[in-house]
């Protein structure tokens, strides 16, 4: 299945990096690393991640991070909403 990022998911991981590379420079790189590799995991298992809060959304938890991927399923392609810190607030279900 094709990945598609919407921009305010490539937006999160740009603060995400910027965020953590203030502090930790190789711990930016190595999050990202696996937020990219378990996104392309994705691509193979798109129901791996636990049904999402909101309505048609599955979210994938990251290992040994902090951060969650929101997705939605399509016929043939994966979109990535948004990547979410586990303290955010979370969205009312619909």
């Amino acid at each position: 299945m094709q990945i598609i990022w919407a921009p305010s998911a490539r937006a999160d991981m740009y603060q995400i990096f910027e965020f953590i590379m203030a502090e930790n420079p190789v711990a930016a790189v190595s999050v990202l690393d696996q937020i990219e590799r378990s996104v392309e995991h994705l691509s193979a298992h798109p129901e791996i991640g636990r049904r999402g809060h909101v309505l048609g959304t599955r979210e994938l938890i990251i290992p040994n991070t902090p951060y969650m991927v929101v997705y939605r399923v399509t016929n043939d392609q994966i979109e990535i909403a948004s990547i979410l810190h586990e303290s955010r607030d979370w969205p009312d279900p619909m």
